[in-house]
């Protein structure tokens, strides 16, 4: 549990400090509480570096989405680092996306401009879907409506508009059935 609370009055360096104590999967939440209390020259940059400490946005998907709505073409441009800014200058106006996922976990802002990438994490998170059975969905994107997080080496993009245009379903891998249990 954090001790940093977005009542108190904090300095953006309790901010930075607040954010390193918690949890990983608490910091979106807490830096999404902290939004009114930051200016946007801290709060977007802050946003593109606690991305990157996120793997399950689960609860706060909905109040990012809108946060990413409701943004300035510059702020958004905040949240990326210079290599991902430059590779999104450099972007067509429209290109396909891809998110793999589960049937739990279809609804989502990360997606990968990797169609191997996609397949990857669509296995991975086969522990959040009882039914084990892993997608991988195809989308198309404007760039306007999206960001590139690129640090990772995931060719990710946060889209929060997206057409989806296809979704297929995986093949298990012969450890993934094996993992699985057998109902009776």
């Amino acid at each position: 549990m954090t001790r940093l609370n977005p009542r108190d009055a904090m300095t953006y360096a309790d901010v930075l400090v607040g954010l390193q104590e918690d949890a990983p999967e608490d910091r979106l939440a807490l830096l999404l509480k902290l939004r009114c209390r930051l200016s946007k020259d801290e709060w977007w940059p802050l946003l593109g570096l606690v991305w990157y400490a996120c793997n399950r946005i689960g609860d706060t998907r909905l109040k990012l989405k809108t946060a990413l709505r409701e943004a300035e073409p510059e702020d958004l441009r905040m949240m990326m680092s210079a290599p991902s800014a430059a590779a999104w200058d450099a972007l067509p106006p429209e290109f396909t996306v891809y998110r793999g996922c589960s049937a739990v976990t279809r609804p989502g802002l990360s997606w990968s401009m990797s169609r191997a990438v996609a397949e990857a994490y669509a296995h991975q998170h086969l522990d959040e879907d009882p039914t084990g059975t892993p997608l991988v969905m195809t989308g198309a994107v404007n760039k306007r409506f999206c960001v590139l997080m690129l640090d990772r080496g995931e060719a990710e993009v946060v889209a929060w508009e997206v057409w989806r245009v296809g979704q297929e379903v995986l093949r298990l891998a012969s450890t993934e059935h094996a993992s699985k249990p057998t109902p009776s």
